[in-house]
């Protein structure tokens, strides 16, 4: 399904110059977690491959992962900024180089869908 998904997005690629922003995420909660077991316990809820979050979990020798809980939101029309040598990269978080407004956007799921989600999470967690 994630493949299918990313095929779609490498099709309407915009130009190497400039990033569209679609969605904005919102952390809700972020918990550090040393627990291999119940990082593989959140599959269901994450696109990463077992040997990826195998792989991130050991990363540095120092075991563990951040588990970052989400609400993401749909921006009425997306913001598009230029291409800056901080945006470039693999890249998990940048500091954008202006504001962007948030008003007008909506949850891209539901109150009572997100919060059942969430609290699955929770449990897991």
């Amino acid at each position: 399904e994630a493949a299918e998904d990313l095929r779609a997005v490498m099709e309407e690629k915009p130009p190497d110059d400039r990033v569209g922003l679609s969605v904005y995420g919102a952390v809700r909660e972020s918990v550090w977690v040393s627990d291999l077991d119940r990082l593989r316990r959140l599959r269901p809820y994450h696109i990463l491959s077992p040997e990826e979050v195998e792989s991130r979990f050991y990363y540095r020798n120092r075991p563990g992962l951040f588990v970052v809980l989400l609400r993401i939101y749909r921006v009425g029309s997306p913001v598009w900024l230029p291409v800056t040598e901080s945006y470039a990269g693999c890249r998990s978080w940048v500091d954008l180089e202006r504001s962007v407004s948030t008003r007008g956007m909506a949850p891209v799921i539901h109150d009572e869908n997100y919060f059942k989600l969430f609290n699955e999470l929770k449990e897991i967690l």
